[in-house]
């Protein structure tokens, strides 16, 4: 019984001092800029955005292992013919959720733009190496004030 008190007084100890050195914030990141042509390999992902905790004072972050993280991603899978594949994947809380994973194929001889949610992309090369495109639209991106590139 002594152990645990020792152990629960220095959890307790800890998390005070955590409390009172700083202050944490929630920021948004993503892996690309608005109108700016991009590279990804086959198995990469073309898009990402991820919420995370950052302490203000030690910029320590923790993405993806705290209640109310998430991260969303488009990943170029390849090219077959003139068709492209790209899947889509949504983690909550550093887990992957199977309900949110979704395999996209888009005909490029139809458009060179794809869209999935509130992305749009505009394809320049595509073949079995990787992918090169430009963000167009990212609503499904940070909200620029929450933005930390």
């Amino acid at each position: 019984m002594y152990g645990f008190s020792r152990v629960l007084l220095a959890f307790l100890l800890a998390v005070f001092a955590v409390s009172i050195g700083g202050c944490w914030a929630w920021k948004c990141g993503q892996n690309y800029s608005l109108n700016t042509e991009e590279q990804s390999n086959v198995g990469d992902p073309m898009v990402m955005v991820e919420t995370y905790l950052e302490h203000k004072r030690t910029q320590v972050r923790y993405a993806g292992t705290h209640e109310g993280t998430w991260r969303r991603e488009l990943i170029y899978t390849g090219r077959s013919g003139s068709t492209i594949g790209v899947t889509y994947r949504e983690y909550a809380n550093d887990f992957a959720r199977p309900a949110f994973f979704q395999d996209l194929k888009y005909d490029l001889d139809d458009s060179d733009t794809i869209v999935f949610r509130d992305w749009r992309l505009r394809v320049i090369e595509a073949n079995n190496q990787h992918i090169r495109f430009a963000v167009v639209n990212d609503a499904a991106g940070c909200p620029p004030q929450a933005s930390a590139q």
